[in-house]
């Protein structure tokens, strides 16, 4: 893939967008009763996600009852139970919408991550166009506890509000471990990021000749989706590109990447939440025949040359986007096509 470093905020400015989208609850904060005298501030809860890459599934699930916040100093855990258990389909919650917890009462200090606590009963479950359903086995979880652990820092302080969003991204999470989709055996994976919305900002983007791709492959009896892939500046490899477990395993192609969004049919994307840094976009494609049912999932079928429509210098893969807390990116690419 070839390179070139650019800085978006001088090419195509910014502008303020961190907003949630979200559903809400009014449960009461249950933590047992603390020292009067302990400072303590506040942390609001939410969840997005990025789809699942099999046309069949209709929902992911997720049956949550409570949240735990680990605290680095074992004395901050803090564990929170709603009145009723909250179903929260992941998949509804996309390109930067949120569902919203309830926020949770914490003592200033450090913690490691959240958990949320799942119902014994029906933990998680996905769900398919025929209107039939699959229990979903959440990794590395025992028969006496159905938690979803969701790890990354973040500070509490005395007297001030902290916006947490577990980013779930069922396109890593949640994996089809049968060696046949018809089997219908899944997990879901504990590799759900925690970011801090209060200092995170969003890459907004188009894909120009998005309608001419398609079209190409409709040519070649084939539908195509395109990925955007976010990475933290200077950790992409070309190794990436592999399926180093095979179609059954756990890790998936891009496995490290922070994010990631499917061009839409209209040829945008939205990559949210994404912390102040640098990173490099790499796009991909995948494909499957236009007869294939819908439940078999799109095959890889390489990285896209990407090239940036408003740089002088076309011949790149994105490198160097520097994202700003609190702020949106606009950026057009276009697709090298064979």
């Amino acid at each position: 893939m070839k390179r070139t470093r650019f800085n978006l905020l001088a090419i195509l400015g910014m502008a303020t967008a961190i907003t949630f989208s979200a559903c809400s609850n009014d449960d009461e904060n249950v933590n047992e009763p603390d020292d009067q005298q302990t400072e303590r501030g506040s942390a609001n809860v939410a969840m997005t996600d990025a789809a699942v890459d099999a046309e069949n599934v209709t929902g992911v699930y997720m049956s949550v009852k409570g949240i735990k916040a680990d605290g680095v100093d074992n004395a901050n855990d803090a564990t929170v139970m709603f009145d009723a258990t909250q179903e929260v389909n992941v998949m509804a919650y996309q390109n930067g919408e949120t569902y919203n917890f309830q926020s949770l009462d914490l003592k200033a200090g450090s913690y490691s991550g959240i958990s949320f606590i799942l119902d014994e009963s029906k933990p998680a479950y996905v769900t398919f166009k025929d209107n039939t359903e699959s229990e979903i086995e959440i990794e590395g979880n025992s028969s006496a506890s159905n938690e979803y652990q969701v790890m990354g820092d973040f500070e509490i302080n005395a007297d001030a509000q902290t916006d947490l969003v577990a980013d779930i991204d069922l396109r890593k999470a949640f994996k089809n471990t049968s060696e046949t989709s018809a089997e219908g055996e899944y997990k879901l994976r504990t590799t759900a990021r925690l970011v801090k919305a209060n200092s995170a900002g969003t890459i907004k983007g188009s894909v120009e000749n998005y309608n001419e791709m398609k079209t190409k492959m409709e040519e070649q009896n084939k539908k195509a989706k395109v990925v955007v892939y976010a990475y933290a500046e200077g950790t992409y490899e070309a190794s990436e590109q592999e399926d180093a477990d095979g179609e059954a395993g756990l890790k998936s192609r891009f496995e490290n990447s922070v994010n990631s969004a499917v061009v839409a049919e209209d040829g945008t994307f939205t990559l949210a939440f994404m912390e102040d840094a640098e990173y490099e976009i790499v796009v991909a494609s995948f494909e499957k025949s236009k007869d294939a049912p819908e439940e078999e999932e799109y095959s890889f079928s390489g990285s896209l040359e990407a090239k940036l429509t408003a740089d002088a210098a076309l011949n790149a893969v994105l490198s160097g986007l520097d994202v700003q807390a609190n702020s949106s990116t606009n950026v057009s690419l276009y697709l090298g096509l064979q």
